[in-house]
């Protein structure tokens, strides 16, 4: 299998990091260390102050933007975007200004660098199919494991129970007793996942006079989360951070478990 080669330079300057940018951006993968601001215009503003990030473009133009914690970027801009790199002067500085503009919608990231700490440019090349780790199924089985990840004092009812009433993720009850049926989605869930949820809890209400309805997912859609509220269902935040380790000890468990099957 070929290695691919990089290129690196440490601490450059900001004349010699702004033409790494240019040669590079848009052809290979590129990644960028170091203590930057970033304006972000479009469909809406925001700025964040000065700090060190750790800056991705990808050749089909994404742009994924990390701070030191978290799975999620605190910038992004998805594939089709275009990259420029300038030197300015700003505050008395000599600055690298790495910019990158989506012209549908209009929107444009703005990197102001006081320093860069590293760039690097390599080609990449994936020859192994995904081993999805994680699947909804996963994170089913760990939430049922560890119910305090869906909230505080949630407890699960027994499979056997689930199985009766249908292709629920998860029901149970909150920590006032309250029976509580959790949709779980692995991604942003949408209306889609909204509404079904909706039509379990319905069901549950018809039996019974207080039933929660919990969508558990790690984000979601502006209209899902409204539909959720005018039917009085919840959002639950999940932390794929705190999740997504437990996945291969959930496996490794599973294939203990069958050597006795």
């Amino acid at each position: 299998m070929p290695v691919a080669e990089a290129d690196v330079i440490a601490g450059p300057d900001p004349e010699d990091a702004c033409c790494f940018v240019r040669e590079h951006a848009g052809n290979r993968l590129l990644q960028l260390v170091g203590g930057c601001t970033i304006d972000y215009q479009g469909r809406a503003k925001s700025q964040l102050a000065s700090g060190e990030r750790l800056i991705l473009l990808k050749p089909d133009g994404t742009l994924l933007v990390h701070s030191d914690e978290g799975v999620k970027p605190v910038n992004w801009q998805p594939p089709g975007t275009t990259t420029t790199a300038d030197v300015r002067e700003l505050d008395g500085d000599t600055r690298l200004i790495v910019t990158v503009e989506r012209s549908s919608p209009d929107e444009i990231v703005t990197m102001a660098f006081d320093r860069v700490t590293m760039a690097c440019a390599f080609d990449i090349e994936d020859w192994e199919d995904l081993e999805l780790l994680g699947t909804e199924e996963d994170i089913q089985q760990l939430l049922r494991l560890h119910p305090d990840l869906v909230e505080e004092g949630f407890e699960p009812y027994d499979m056997e129970l689930d199985r009766r009433r249908g292709p629920m993720d998860l029901y149970g009850h909150d920590v006032h007793g309250t029976r509580t049926v959790v949709e779980v989605k692995r991604r942003t869930a949408g209306i889609e996942e909204a509404t079904q949820l909706a039509r379990y809890v319905e069901r549950e209400r018809d039996k019974h006079e207080e039933v929660r309805g919990l969508l558990a997912a790690p984000d979601v859609s502006e209209t899902a989360h409204k539909y959720l509220r005018d039917k009085d269902l919840e959002f639950c935040e999940l932390d794929l951070d705190r999740l997504m380790p437990k996945v291969p000890q959930l496996h490794a468990t599973q294939e203990t478990l069958g050597d006795f099957g």
